[in-house]
């Protein structure tokens, strides 16, 4: 939704508290530029009332001499409405962005519609009582009321043109949102593609090593290698130890297998053949 100016609302008695500034929180974050612009008007009703008790005024349908001239607390309107403005602008410091005076006007709507009726009866009469519409004619200026008409046809003579501008102006701040995404987001997908990147050339790092290892060992034992060679040399060695080691040990049984035969050799037989082969029946 796109706006082209804004008229705020605001009773004079809701002032003795705290402003509710919600919603001008809402129209600022939704439009910033309103009050620097000059789009936004915040009336505060009830003037009259502001910060005083309960008054009498005077009927305005009387034309008794009493109501030519302004009432007691006239004087005090100016007064009133500089306190208006300090004490909006004052709690209104949260919003982040000034408040300027000629966007809050505060408003007496009895006082404007007493002179109003007041101008309508003179100028009915003749001769015209320049005096009466005089004093009127004050009344109606100091309840601010034709301030905010003039204000409020200003927005409306340039309303196409703010219109447009809203449009543009939202349009162009949308596509810098847009754009402020995509930017975040491309540096987000950088950054993880970064570290993909990075985790991939780990992988293939620890790849190359691997591959790098598998070479070693197969060069290591392959045949014709320094360890091949070591191992064939050692074998060798290991080899022809065993079989001194054989020889050693065979020539020492085979000595002792002919001692052993030259001993059988040596002694007489004591029993014959036959008599050894009945042995053996017998067995």
């Amino acid at each position: 939704m796109t706006c082209s100016a804004y008229v705020y609302v605001i009773s004079s008695h809701q002032m003795e508290d705290i402003i509710d500034t919600d919603s001008l929180r809402a129209i600022v974050m939704r439009d910033p530029n309103v009050f620097e612009e000059r789009r936004i008007l915040i009336a505060v009703t009830r003037l009259d009332q502001y910060n005083t008790t309960s008054e009498e005024e005077s009927d305005s349908d009387s034309d008794s001499d009493d109501e030519s001239s302004p009432s007691n607390d006239d004087g005090e309107i100016p007064k009133r409405i500089e306190s208006i403005k300090e004490v909006i602008q004052r709690q209104s410091k949260c919003l982040g962005v000034p408040i300027p005076d000629d966007c809050i006007i505060p408003l007496c709507a009895t006082r404007a519609l007493k002179a109003r009726k007041k101008i309508i009866k003179v100028t009915s009469k003749k001769p015209i009582q320049e005096s009466k519409l005089s004093t009127a004619n004050e009344r109606d200026k100091i309840s601010q009321v034709p301030l905010l008409e003039e204000k409020l046809n200003k927005v409306t003579a340039k309303s196409q043109y703010l219109w447009y501008y809203s449009i543009v102006r939202d349009c162009t701040r949308y596509c810098d949102q847009a754009m402020a995404k995509l930017d975040e987001t491309k540096k987000e997908f950088m950054k993880t593609a970064e570290e993909f990147n990075d985790k991939v050339k780990e992988k293939e790092s620890n790849l190359d090593d691997f591959g790098t290892l598998v070479r070693n060992f197969r060069f290591k034992y392959e045949k014709g290698s320094e360890f091949s060679q070591q191992l064939q040399v050692t074998y060798n060695e290991d080899l022809e130890t065993n079989h001194d080691n054989i020889d050693r040990i065979s020539n020492s049984h085979l000595s002792i297998f002919e001692s052993f035969r030259s001993k059988i050799k040596e002694r007489k037989p004591k029993i014959t053949t036959a008599q050894f082969n009945s042995g053996l029946s017998y067995m």
